[in-house]
């Protein structure tokens, strides 16, 4: 194995999509009894089914993504991967992704709601946005520093700090770059920029 692959399942990484050229959607709606899908807590009560992912007008024919953290959506192909690869706290709900007129219609994804959000991130060690408000809730971070003992080896999280943050297991990057699925980026903590 290379050096390259032995660094690519060490640590953690912030996954965020990449939207170049990207297909953009709407936020969806409060799960049932106003509860966030970043706030890393089951639902009391499931979502009505479908959920309907409104495609932002102007990017009907864009290419989608196969995974946006606002709206909480991955495609059915990366939620296989991330399950063989042995994330097991989502609750996934079926979507379809819809233009305004109805005209584009597209299935196999699935709303997530990832449970667990954990104070993951070093207070001391990270720096801060000029003018943060907050060194606790919704960080601004021009560099994170995670605290690994504070992860206790769970392979995907959001980030109590900044909770629209989707944190992940090197292997667990490695597992998806290794599958082929494109469009997904994998940030070094330190260059975390919120």
């Amino acid at each position: 194995m290379g050096q390259e692959q032995v660094k690519q399942k060490d640590g953690y990484f912030v996954m965020e999509p990449n939207m170049s050229g990207g297909m953009l959607l709407a936020p969806i709606a409060k799960a049932p009894n106003r509860q966030s899908w970043t706030v890393g807590a089951r639902f009391t009560a499931a979502p009505a089914l479908p959920i309907v992912v409104k495609i932002r007008e102007g990017y009907e024919t864009a290419e989608p993504r196969p995974f946006v953290d606002v709206p909480p959506i991955m495609s059915d192909e990366l939620l296989t991967v991330l399950r063989a690869a042995g994330v097991t706290n989502l609750d996934v709900y079926d979507a379809v992704l819809r233009s305004a007129d109805g005209s584009v219609e597209l299935k196999g994804y699935k709303a997530f709601n990832l449970i667990g959000l954990i104070k993951a991130a070093d207070l001391a060690a990270s720096t801060f946005a000029p003018g943060n408000p907050s060194r606790f809730l919704d960080a601004s971070f021009d560099g994170l520093v995670i605290d690994e003992k504070k992860v206790k080896g769970v392979l995907m999280f959001r980030l109590a700090e900044h909770t629209s943050a989707v944190v992940v297991h090197g292997s667990i990057r490695a597992a998806i770059e290794a599958a082929g699925i494109a469009g997904i980026e994998f940030v070094q903590p330190t260059q975390f920029l919120s």
